[in-house]
């Protein structure tokens, strides 16, 4: 195993982790408060921001996992790197528009910092390593701490089933937690 694969598996588990982090702490807040919470943008109308606010936990913890893994990595860092491009349109936009709105980027604590323009220097570094992960799977190969170095060349299908595996851990994982959360 290189250096390089090792750099790889640290910084694909650490942006993973992240977007783990934030999926979680959104499904723990419940639908409601992040519904409301996707509302304050005012972005979208309120049938898209319902939509964003069911799917977007989700997306999160099931990227990140998948990241953090080592299942697709380059589709995955693909997909973080959307993500990221997408959380730093909306803190930029919002920015531009002077208003206030509580971040609520990894949970919904009390006292959410509003956004501010640090966060989108936060999120170009995110995007920096999420380009870095795809960039160092493409020219060193998955190393042996991975499910794409584990399956080896030709094993999309393989880690497509990981990846299914990951879908259903997370939605179940999201159910029990939303569940919790309401009631």
């Amino acid at each position: 195993m290189s250096g390089w694969q090792v750099l790889e598996a640290v910084v694909r588990v650490a942006v993973g982790g992240v977007l783990v982090a934030a999926g979680l702490a959104k499904l723990r807040a419940g639908r409601t408060s992040l519904l409301r919470a996707v509302l304050a943008y005012d972005m979208a109308g309120p049938r898209l921001s319902a939509m964003v606010s069911r799917a977007l936990p989700a997306t999160e913890v099931a990227v990140g996992a998948a990241l953090m893994l080592g299942a697709a990595t380059r589709p995955m860092a693909v997909a973080a790197t959307g993500l990221f491009a997408l959380f730093t349109v909306v803190v930029a936009v919002t920015l531009l528009r002077g208003k206030r709105v509580p971040c609520n980027c990894f949970g919904f604590a009390r006292r959410s910092a509003a956004v501010r323009w640090s966060m989108l220097a936060r999120n170009a570094v995110l995007i920096s390593a999420a380009l870095f992960v795809h960039r160092l799977a493409a020219d060193h190969g998955a190393g042996p701490w991975s499910v794409d170095g584990v399956v080896g060349p030709g094993g999309e299908v393989r880690s497509g089933l990981v990846l299914a595996a990951i879908g259903v851990a997370v939605a179940a994982t999201a159910r029990t937690v939303a569940r919790r959360a309401s009631g």
